[in-house]
């Protein structure tokens, strides 16, 4: 009778328990074909233990919640594996085991490494694993889990696609701006065109709006040269609508701006402040309104 491992039953009749849903039947079967083939890892103990033990049968009693980011499937995965290599007698190390079982998932290592620590330093995909003695600081954590699920391939495929563990070198630019014109904002394809116009007739009604495709700024209000530079941690502004100058980092994390996006974000200044910023508009200072006599449009658009 050569190894072999039935179908998985399972505490939560909700789960898959098939080698593509689940990943204890996946590594199971996977340790059971690499026994029978002569030379990849079969040892001649384990594989007449292996025939001799026959079908394994297995329960998972599920209490770590799936799809919560909490590796549960992936320490269930090392636990059948290790229970596999004690029942057939493979007789691999745990270094073994360890290396066998990285081809599953990067966070598989973890519970090798660390099996005797509890705490590990995880580098590379996550397969490079450093135990380290836990933080005498934290012995409790309190987890918020949501009612959804989430696939771990897909949350770390999103992460990449919203580019948020690369930070691109910042380039510093202040230029000076010639109005009417247009400056093209280093490292992008991005187009700040400045232009005068004039104050239309129907200013004067309460329901004339300045700011909605653009910033409409009070020429007369301006102090000094124009410049165009980026945004740099520690700026402040004050947008239209909100009582009282904001970090426009704030704003950014209000807009969930990515960070990448955030390094060539172009602002405008006069002598004195900044008068406009990158899709928040112009500043409640010196933003047009009714009674304004010269009018400095600031719009956007693509570098062509």
């Amino acid at each position: 009778m050569g190894r072999s491992f039935p179908p998985l039953t399972c505490s939560d009749p909700g789960l898959p328990t098939d080698s593509a849903g689940n990943l204890v039947t996946r590594v199971a079967t996977a340790l059971a074909d690499t026994l029978s083939r002569v030379g990849e890892g079969s040892t001649a103990r384990g594989a007449t233990r292996a025939r001799e033990s026959g079908v394994v049968s297995a329960f998972l009693n599920k209490r770590i919640p799936p799809g919560a980011g909490l590796a549960g499937g992936s320490s269930d995965a090392v636990a059948t594996l290790i229970a596999l290599n004690r029942i057939w007698d493979v007789g691999w190390s745990r270094e073994k085991l360890r290396a066998f079982a990285a081809q599953f998932g990067s966070d598989l290592p973890f519970f090798f490494a660390a099996a005797d620590d509890g705490s590990a330093i995880c580098t590379g995909r996550g397969e490079v694993v450093r135990p380290t003695p836990p933080p005498d600081s934290c012995r409790w954590a309190v987890l918020a889990l949501p009612k959804f699920v989430s696939s771990t391939p897909a949350v770390y495929r999103r992460f990449d696609e919203m580019r948020l563990g690369f930070v691109r070198e910042t380039e510093l630019f202040t230029l000076y701006v010639n109005v009417p014109g247009r400056t093209r904002v280093p490292g992008t394809n991005l187009c700040i065109s400045l232009e005068m116009i004039e104050k239309p007739e129907t200013s004067t009604s309460p329901d004339h709006v300045y700011n909605s495709q653009m910033g409409c700024i009070d020429w007369n209000r301006l102090s000094g040269p124009l410049k165009l530079r980026n945004w740099q941690p520690g700026d402040q502004y004050h947008p239209m609508g909100v009582p009282a100058a904001i970090k426009i980092k704030t704003l950014f994390q209000q807009a969930r701006i990515p960070v990448w996006e955030r390094t060539q974000w172009p602002v405008l200044t006069d002598a004195e402040s900044i008068i406009w910023t990158r899709r928040f508009g112009a500043a409640a200072a010196v933003a047009a309104g009714p009674e304004s006599s010269a009018i400095l449009a600031v719009s956007e658009m693509e570098f062509r």
